[in-house]
C-alpha cells in the first residue's frame, strides 16, 4: 500500500491472506486523519477474501470513516463480492 497523495493510496500485485494483518494496519493508519480513504486498485491483480475482511475491519475500527476501492479489475471485484462486501452500506466498498 503506497501513498498517492492526500487520502489516496495505491495497491498492486497480488494480496493474499498472509498480507491481511499488514493491510489492516496500513488501512487503519490511513484512516486516522481522514474521513475516507480511496484505495486505487488499478495495478492490483488479485485480492483474497481475508484481505478484504482486513480492510473492512480497519474501516470498522474507525466507525465514522470509509474506504473506497476504485479502479479494480473483474477478478478483484469478484473477490470483493464473494467476501460479501458489495453492499453500498459496507464500511469498505468497491466503487462502481
Amino acid at each position: 500500500m503506497f501513498s498517492k497523495g492526500t487520502d489516496e493510496w495505491s495497491v498492486d500485485g497480488v494480496i493474499d491472506s498472509e498480507g491481511a494483518e499488514v493491510s489492516n494496519a496500513a488501512a487503519r493508519a490511513a484512516l486516522v486523519h481522514a474521513p475516507a480513504a480511496t484505495l486505487r486498485c488499478d495495478a492490483l491483480a488479485m485480492i483474497e477474501a481475508a484481505d478484504v475482511h482486513a480492510l473492512v475491519a480497519a474501516a470498522r475500527h474507525h466507525p465514522d470513516r470509509r474506504i473506497f476501492a476504485d479502479g479494480a479489475n473483474e477478478t478483484v471485484r469478484l473477490c470483493w463480492e464473494r467476501a460479501g462486501y458489495e453492499a453500498a452500506g459496507a464500511p469498505a466498498v468497491m466503487a462502481p
